[in-house]
């Protein structure tokens, strides 16, 4: 039975400093080496653009670190659509005279000047509030429906989309469309066969030393299969 999560109200806080991605000369001299690229310009080029990749990346890992889970902003997402839900139904079913006398109060206590575009009283505050709740709601359903758990394990997405940007690069750089073997003999492997995975996995591994060979093979190929869908 999948666990239940608990909504949490919180600050998201701060990311931490990540260390910028920064290559080696060896390192940079060995990828450039890899496509073919010996021109003084194209070669800066093909590091600038990696190093951006892998900044882009460990900032998207500790955004991601610190952001609530899907399963979490639904939770939170649903005890909001529950209150909605609730409050419709009162201002829906509240007596005329409790009614008036919500609108006396708020024509009393207004909303500051700088916090509103017009004049407003008492009613039309009522029914701002009562129009908001009833677009709050279809949109909340909406999402909670889109964002079902389908199961299996989530997509790692700050390495996919990494993942994706370094085969354009190797495309645009080396001149020749990606390649991905995953298989060799008739068994599955992770290890990297094709010159494109190499360099894929070659990046990504100085990128972040705790991915392993199948982690970035398995985000290869759910990047394949995403572009064959298109």
């Amino acid at each position: 039975m999948p666990r239940k999560h608990k909504p949490e109200w919180y600050e998201y806080g701060f990311p931490e400093e990540v260390e910028l991605f920064q290559l080696e000369s060896s390192e940079a001299d060995e990828l450039a080496a890899t496509l073919g690229i010996d021109d003084p310009e194209r070669h800066g080029e093909l590091i600038r653009r990696l190093q951006k990749a892998g900044d882009d990346y460990r900032d998207a890992v500790e955004l991601s670190r610190i952001t609530p889970s899907v399963p979490r902003q639904r939770a939170a997402l649903n005890e909001l659509l529950s209150t909605a839900g609730d409050l419709r139904h009162i201002l829906a079913t509240i007596d005329h005279a409790s009614q008036d006398a919500l609108w006396a109060l708020l024509d009393e206590h207004p909303r500051p000047v700088e916090d509103r575009d017009t004049p407003e009283n008492g009613f039309t505050q009522y029914e701002e509030l009562r129009i908001r709740l009833e677009h709050l709601t279809p949109v909340l359903k909406q999402y909670l429906e889109d964002t079902k758990s389908k199961g299996g394990r989530p997509p790692n997405t700050e390495l996919q989309q990494t993942v994706e940007t370094l085969i354009g690069i190797y495309e645009e750089f080396s001149g020749s469309a990606f390649t991905h073997t995953a298989h060799e003999e008739g068994s599955y492997t992770a290890e990297p066969r094709s010159q494109g995975d190499r360099f894929v996995h070659r990046v990504m591994s100085l990128i972040d030393d705790n991915l392993t060979a199948s982690t970035i093979t398995s985000a290869i190929g759910a990047v394949l299969r995403r572009r064959k869908d298109r």
